[in-house]
């Protein structure tokens, strides 16, 4: 998948040539863990929701 090459730029200077594919791919890792998270949070998870404290 090609990357803008101001950004495989930046990430390159970030991290260096050689450690810039594995970051890459751990940021893309990163960002549809947080959609994940952020999707059960909207979702409620009322199944699995506590009751409040009393």
């Amino acid at each position: 998948m090609p990357l803008p090459a101001g950004t495989v730029r930046a990430v390159r200077d970030l991290v260096g040539p050689e450690a810039a594919p594995a970051f890459t791919g751990a940021a893309a890792e990163r960002e549809l863990a947080a959609r994940t998270m952020d999707a059960l949070a909207a979702d409620g998870g009322a199944e699995n929701r506590r009751p409040p404290p009393r």
